[in-house]
């Protein structure tokens, strides 16, 4: 299964590296477009009430969501704390970069309150239209959403999603993917895990 998962990794981490800047910029745009468009449909549904997206700062090879502003709601962003991944309110702007894991990545910065998304935009390398989803092999996502009721939403580029993926026990679904095609409402969908 690992061996499954590690050959998949490396298969989409190549045909991300393979695209031109502004193909995976295009991309990116139209992606995070109909993302916002889906956050702002939840922000009327609750009638304006305030709604914390629970997000992550794109690596390289992510979605690179901040090229279309969200507006209607109220950001955190996750940190590992030893074992534990929690999220910490904060603007785009208040985060700082740190060397984690063997690369820069932003997180917030001190003293931001810990907080519980009401929705969580969650990172992969790769999902299937039933939900599932591969990460980077961390598992502190699936951790944290193991315990989560709220939206689980997954944003990647069409190339992306696959036909099906290795999946183990600890592994947790997402609700919803988007790509620049499409929003894929994976919630309904029953599978046993």
């Amino acid at each position: 299964m690992q061996e499954a998962k590690k050959n998949l990794r490396l298969q989409v981490k190549k045909r991300l590296c393979d695209l031109k800047t502004e193909e995976r910029e295009n991309l990116d745009f139209a992606i995070s477009k109909r993302f916002v468009q889906f956050l702002d449909a939840r922000v009327h549904s609750l009638q304006n009430q305030s709604l914390t997206v629970g997000i992550f700062y794109p690596l390289s090879d992510e979605v690179y969501w901040p090229s279309y502003p969200i507006t209607t709601t109220q950001l955190a962003f996750p940190e590992v704390v030893g074992r534990e991944m929690v999220f910490r309110q904060c603007g785009l702007e208040e985060l700082v970069e740190v060397e984690m894991f063997g690369r820069k990545m932003r997180v917030p910065g001190q003293g931001k309150s810990i907080v519980n998304p009401d929705i969580i935009i969650v990172p992969g390398l790769a999902f299937d239209r039933t939900g599932n989803r591969l990460g980077r092999g961390g598992g502190f996502y699936d951790a944290y959403l193991r315990n989560f009721d709220g939206p689980k939403v997954g944003i990647c580029k069409q190339l992306q999603l696959v036909d099906e993926l290795p999946i183990e026990e600890h592994d947790v679904k997402v609700d919803f993917v988007i790509t620049e095609n499409s929003l894929i409402d994976a919630s309904s969908i029953k599978g046993e895990r």
